[in-house]
């Protein structure tokens, strides 16, 4: 008998204070649809998450309103005589939660000037600092205490458990916009990659080893200061087995990767509501129902998107997402604290009994493959003159010590191979890919997925795979 936890995630809501009439018609429609199909074909959720932007503007008008519009009615929905607790809904501030007015009031320079991992935690360190550049925050953290509940309240972090029979399920939400708009502010620059997190924010409940990890941002991690947040991301990256995010409006990041600091499943919710791309299939409105089977470590996402495009309005499973989206029906991945899987981490590949398919996501970190690599701008040794063979042997060659101790010869050559095939590709496209290693390569990368499956099973007569690659 399985164990499962199913939950509700939102994102991207933008409410204003004044809703304009289509808005409310499609929340009640969004309400229906939840009150029926949604719990039709799901179980009840356990949970909701909001990854940020609940308000438009961060006021307290919005919140009141979002309040009255959707949150107070979705916990009516979920309410039972039976029960005498309400369904928790769990929720993170983004960019729109802060009030930009208050914002003016701090000094945009000090956060701009934060450079280095020490100078973040000493600057989280400042209670007296945090407090005040918290303060635009104070409406968003006002809502959560008198409408989720106080002990998620906290504007920088928060952890939480989700208690099953067998195994504990953390549940931690991050600020991840404390650090917004003083760029653009000062030097009309965007947020991305120019936000940052401290490790003071991870300083959380640890967890035991065999706890399922679940990490709420708004932002995802390319948004970070890579430069100045890198030791933090590792740290996420290794220490949660799963992040919620929202704000890029789009779920192209749903995906598992691995890199240096482990492996974890990336599940991001598309924007609630928002008039710019209502009609981008892309971009659509959506949510998304998860669900985990702690005994098995199975996560399953759903996606439905809102559709009106000939006048009957409806939320349909939102396929388009899917590696195959006439059969498939969710996305679905196993997390790594909970069955002895296979994984290759950033070139090294650890035994196990249970054989599984390696996705290419899966070992599709760029970010962390660089680092592995040395780091750089690999572009000079990727120009249309070099030959697909000789690159391979060069980064093998920088690959090799990073090895030592850990894979076995005869696997060095198809891990290190397949590393290098399916990162290009992916960060490249097919294009690209046949431009500089040629279309043979691209017609194998599915041969190299499978000798991948037989690397994890033990099998290594592997040596000459794809050295003839042209």
């Amino acid at each position: 008998m399985t164990n499962t936890i199913t939950w509700w995630q939102f994102s991207d809501i933008h409410w204003p204070a004044n809703p304009q009439p289509e808005r409310t018609e499609f929340t009640r429609e969004l309400l229906v649809e939840l009150g029926g199909n949604t719990l039709h074909r799901h179980d009840a959720p356990d949970f909701i998450v909001i990854t940020g932007d609940i308000a438009l503007s961060g006021m307290p008008e919005e919140y009141e309103s979002v309040t009255k519009h959707f949150v107070g009615p979705l916990k009516d929905l979920l309410s039972t005589p039976q029960s005498d607790t309400e369904v928790p809904i769990f929720s993170i501030p983004g960019n729109h939660d802060l009030n930009r007015e208050e914002a003016r009031y701090c000094n945009p320079e000090r956060i701009i000037a934060l450079s280095s991992p020490e100078a973040i935690d000493d600057f989280l360190s400042d209670s007296r600092a945090v407090r005040a550049y918290l303060q635009p925050f104070r409406d968003y953290e006002h809502w959560v205490h008198q409408n989720l509940g106080p002990e998620t309240c906290s504007p920088l972090s928060w952890t939480s458990v989700i208690p099953t029979p067998h195994r504990r399920v953390l549940l931690t939400g991050i600020n991840s916009a404390w650090a917004s708009y003083y760029s653009e502010l000062v030097h009309e620059q965007s947020d991305e990659r120019r936000l940052l997190i401290g490790q003071r924010q991870l300083a959380l409940d640890a967890g035991e080893g065999d706890d399922i990890r679940i990490l709420l941002s708004h932002h995802p991690l390319d948004w970070l200061n890579r430069d100045v947040c890198g030791r933090t991301e590792q740290r996420l990256r290794s220490k949660f087995d799963l992040m919620l995010f929202g704000h890029v409006h789009s779920a192209k990041d749903l995906a598992v990767t691995t890199g240096i600091g482990g492996s974890i499943c990336f599940v991001p919710s598309p924007l609630l509501y928002g008039r710019p791309y209502e009609d981008s299939l892309e971009y659509a409105r959506a949510f998304v129902v998860n669900t985990l089977d702690t005994d098995s470590g199975e996560v399953r996402s759903f996606y439905y998107r809102y559709s009106d495009t000939i006048g009957n309005a409806r939320f349909l499973p939102y396929t388009d997402l899917y590696a195959d989206p006439e059969r498939q029906q969710y996305f679905s991945a196993h997390l790594r604290n909970t069955r002895p899987v296979s994984t290759l981490v950033a070139g090294s590949v650890a035994a196990s009994d249970t054989k599984r398919e390696i996705s290419l996501v899966e070992i599709a970190d760029h970010s962390d493959l660089a680092r592995v690599l040395g780091g750089g701008d690999r572009t000079d040794r990727l120009a249309p003159g070099h030959h697909a063979v000789s690159i391979f042997r060069e980064i093998l060659g920088e690959l090799d010590p990073q090895l030592a101790g850990i894979i076995g010869v005869e696997q060095r050559e198809a891990s290190s191979l397949a590393i290098v095939l399916v990162s290009e590709s992916i960060a490249r496209g097919d294009s690209g890919m046949q431009e500089r290693c040629g279309l043979a390569i691209m017609e194998d990368l599915a041969k190299v997925q499978s000798q991948l499956e037989h690397i994890t099973t033990g099998d290594s007569d592997l040596r000459n795979s794809g050295e003839d690659r042209s």
